[in-house]
């Protein structure tokens, strides 16, 4: 289903003719080209821009790219507040020429004013034609801060092409004919020294496991990967990339346009025509393309693609142009802070390290044990590491906070040598894992290292704290991995956060231009510049974003686990449905933790009564993951939320409890034990998982509740074949041998990713319906309100004081009506308001998101009304006392 090459379909056998229209010709050739765009009623427009005056942030970060070629790998920061619009091209169906409009370019005695083409941009632009543009929503932003343009009727190709395939779809004739012997060429002799004489009744070693990661590692994109190898045959999503893998043309360049020049505007407009005029064209093809192949495969997918993709298009726009207002000084002043705790950090850690990092430790000899689990970059780069491990902590503190922090390298001190524009000196990473798992393994020569299902090392957060309770008598162990902790951190709030926002804020409006699109595999919303997706609810980042005015609040909607709704309305399954037919919901993570401790959820429920004094109820003890003793009150919560909460999410997705199994510390046969108990608990969802699994594995795809297809050719029997036949041999050999097991683990992936994507999907699909009806709603009624970003299944919107109440109660309405797609179950959703996007609280953040379906204390709540949900009329009592604690009059 995934070879879209037969639909190809071609306008004219050869490409028109490319045509620069300027002053000099203007006034010849423009009467005759307004007469021939109003015959045509499908029309191709592309524009080029430069934004050299961008704001000095973004010359930080910049890694610019072409922006019609933005398929989600490059990072394109564009100051849309500076931009300028060289120019633009445009095409007409089946005409045997294509023009370019020079508005900005070097030749400036050439250029043409936006007046002199906008009776061009009218009738492009009238309802009764089609416009095409690919990434369309970059064009929108520019069209609209640059000329105050804002066609109706565009269409975008990139998430029509989004539409019909998955970012990471390809031509199975393509594989087949594929040679991917160069690709293994790096890993083929470490292949057949490592799996010769494999004993098939025993576990991989550690040495094979790694090597068979570096195949098939999810993340991997290494040229030598399953990910590299379908990289270079898959349809992609940038234009140029899309146009050479259906037609088997190679277009220009963006950087073979741009030469020795730095921005577009330094071009004359004779350098850029054909380049533009190119882009013009082929979404003229690509559109004809992709919708035949929607109408002989998936008709029903154009009507999906018509009102919820491409009208989402103009909502991405649309959150970009108006920005997301941000406190500086707030960022400014935690950026400090977050430097000096850093700096003080790196000085205690040296303090606790310098009796451990002896010259002794760092003359022995490599651990012999670990040299055996991580020999590849232990044998080496070990002792290179220790050197630079005993360097850095012998050396001299520094009372100087810059100083001191220049010692290593980091998210910390590497944004602050930018900033002061010093030299980067490549220096000692403490945070990188490598250097971590010398502190941890190599440094304590009796602390066996946690190794994890795949075989591999573990030294993350959840392993550290395993070797914490494993080794409660080790104080120094103890004392090194709470600094790993708190300086890793420290880095990836800055990394993630403080960094991105210093850099990509607007000085002049204080505002970010975050750019959403929806490339990804399950047609969730994504984010950069910044992602939003990346927000801890309860950092303290989330107090940076502010309303847009000082009479506005932000309302955050969030879908109630609608994950496990969706599984409930899919699955029909009895448990499921008990739970989610009735509201407010039956607590299904009650139900599931059941299944890991206690026989009942009624006697899960006893322990939150206990008295406080009692630390373990039928041999359940009330101890964390972290050995932390609890009561049994707490111990309630935490079970609740760490593992019956956990267990609903980790089954579906990857059909094991492994997620839990490693937090309780479980052997492999006890977490097996407890999943088959979940599976029987839950028979008839796990009769729908396997249902989907096996559809997939039979047709190579499976259709989501909106009509888009999720293509895993990886789970067919025929993808398994075909490659297998590259790695060549008969059963047994090196090679073969290393490439069957490989295949075995992505075709099971590939199984659960059909799963995945299926529930995921649905979650897409309610998510932009909602958002396209609210803003419907918003157009024909009174309510001040706009739609500001999405944070998973979360909403947020910035909305008057004034209209905050109706505004959710109309929300909500919208929100949980989807009777096409959820007919069986209820959906539910909570709202929060603030003055900031920060968790409220009564200490530190009296005007942050205050949850009103689970009131939190405060003054001005009766005690009778705490967690419960609040009527409209406390609602404006909430609104307007967190107003007065901002110090303002209601």
């Amino acid at each position: 289903m995934t070879n879209i090459n037969p639909y190809v379909t071609g306008l004219r056998k050869e490409i028109p003719k490319p045509f620069l229209i300027d002053a000099t010709n203007y006034s010849d050739l423009f009467p005759s080209i307004l007469e021939e765009f109003r015959m045509s009623p499908i029309c191709g427009f592309d524009i080029e821009t430069e934004d050299s005056n961008r704001h000095e942030g973004l010359n930080r970060v910049m890694k610019i790219a072409d922006p019609e070629e933005d398929s989600g790998n490059n990072k394109l920061v564009f100051d849309y507040r500076r931009t300028n619009i060289c120019g633009f091209s445009v095409y007409g169906i089946n005409s045997d020429k294509a023009y370019y409009f020079n508005l900005y370019h070097s030749d400036s005695h050439n250029r043409l004013t936006l007046k002199q083409v906008q009776p061009l941009l009218d009738i492009i632009s009238d309802n009764s034609k089609i416009l095409l543009a690919h990434n369309s929503p970059f064009e929108l932003s520019h069209c609209r801060n640059c000329w105050g343009f804002e066609p109706k009727n565009l269409l975008c190709t990139m998430q029509l092409a989004v539409t019909c395939f998955g970012p990471d779809e390809y031509n199975l004739n393509s594989l087949s004919a594929l040679d991917i012997r160069p690709n293994l060429i790096a890993l083929q002799s470490e292949i057949v020294r490592k799996f010769s004489n494999v004993d098939s009744s025993r576990e991989f070693t550690t040495e094979q496991s790694d090597l068979i990661n570096k195949f098939c590692g999810k993340q991997s994109k290494a040229a030598h990967s399953y990910n590299g190898i379908i990289a270079s045959i898959a349809y992609s999503y940038g234009l140029k990339q899309l146009v050479l893998r259906l037609f088997g043309h190679e277009m220009s360049s963006f950087k073979e346009t741009l030469g020795s020049s730095v921005h577009m505007g330094q071009l004359t407009g004779e350098q850029v025509t054909d380049y533009g005029c190119e882009d013009a064209y082929w979404v003229m093809p690509l559109f004809l393309t992709l919708k035949t192949y929607l109408d002989h495969t998936n008709p029903a997918l154009w009507e999906t693609f018509l009102v919820q993709e491409n009208p989402m298009t103009y909502v991405y726009s649309d959150t970009t142009v108006q920005g997301i207002k941000i406190d500086l000084e707030q960022v400014e002043n935690y950026k400090n802070l977050e430097r000096k705790n850093y700096a003080q950090a790196l000085r205690k850690y040296k303090a606790i390290l310098r009796p451990l990092i002896t010259k002794e430790w760092l003359d022995s000899d490599l651990r012999e044990d670990y040299l055996k689990l991580e020999k590849a970059w232990y044998e080496k780069s070990g002792l290179k590491t220790r050197h630079a491990i005993y360097t850095w902590v012998h050396s001299k503190d520094c009372e100087d906070d810059y100083t001191q922090c220049r010692q290593v390298n980091g998210s910390v001190s590497d944004s602050w040598v930018a900033e002061r524009n010093d030299i980067k000196i490549k220096r000692l990473s403490i945070t990188y894992y490598y250097t971590i798992r010398i502190l941890l393994y190599d440094l304590f020569p009796k602390l066996k290292p946690i190794v994890g299902r795949a075989r591999t090392v573990e030294s993350d957060a959840e392993a550290r704290g395993n070797l914490i309770e494993r080794n409660p008598e080790n104080k120094a162990l103890a004392s090194i991995i709470n600094m790993m902790h708190e300086l890793g951190s420290i880095e990836q709030r800055m990394k993630l956060y403080i960094n991105p926002y210093v850099n990509l804020a607007d000085p002049d409006t204080s505002k970010v231009y975050p750019v959403l699109s929806s490339r990804l595999a399950s047609r969730r919303m994504a984010g950069s510049n910044p992602n939003f997706m990346q927000l801890d609810k309860i950092s303290y980042v989330r107090g940076f974003f502010v309303p847009d005015d000082e009479n506005s609040m932000i309302v955050s909607l969030d879908w109630s686990q609608v994950e496990l709704v969706l599984i409930a309305e899919l699955s029909q399954d009895p448990e499921f449905v008990r739970c989610y037919s009735q509201l407010p919901y039956e607590d299904l993570h009650k139900v599931a933790m059941s299944t890991c401790y206690f026989s009942t959820p009624e006697v899960f429920d006893v322990i939150k009564h206990l008295p406080e004094d009692l630390t373990e109820y039928e041999n359940v003890k009330f101890v964390d993951n972290k050995g932390n003793q609890l009561t049994g009150p707490k111990f309630y919560k935490w079970a609740r939320k760490e593992i019956g909460k956990v267990s609903n999410f980790n089954y579906w997705y990857s059909g094991a409890l492994a997620s839990v199994g490693e937090r309780l510390n479980w052997s492999t046969d006890k977490m097996w034990e407890v999943t088959d108990a979940y599976r029987t608990k839950f028979h008839v969802a796990e009769a729908w998982r396997e249902g989907v699994r096996n559809m997939v594995a039979n047709q190579g795809y499976v259709t989501l509740i909106d009509n888009h297809r999720r293509v895993r050719l990886e789970a067919t029997s025929n993808w398994y074949q075909v490659m297998l036949d590259k790695f060549g041999g008969n059963a047994g050999d090196p090679l073969n041998t290393f490439g069957n097991e490989c295949l075995k683990r992505i075709s099971r992936r590939s199984l659960n990713q059909a799963v995945n994507s299926v529930i995921q999907g649905g979650c897409a699909a309610i998510t932009k319906r909602s958002i396209l009806s609210m803003e419907q709603h918003l157009k024909t009624s009174k309510l001040r309100a706009r739609f500001m970003q999405p944070i998973h299944d979360e909403l947020l919107y910035n909305v008057h004081r004034d209209d905050v109440v109706e505004f959710i109660a109309e929300a909500k309405k919208i929100m949980l009506n989807h009777p096409d797609l959820v007919k069986n179950v209820l959906l539910d959703c909570t709202a929060s308001i603030g003055l900031n996007f920060r968790a409220f609280n009564t200490k530190d953040n009296l005007i942050g998101q205050f949850e009103l379906d689970e009131a939190p204390e405060a003054p001005w709540i009766p005690k009778e009304l705490v967690d419960s949900k609040l009527t409209p009329e406390m609602i404006q009592v909430t609104i307007d006392n967190i107003f007065k604690s901002r110090g303002l009059d209601v």
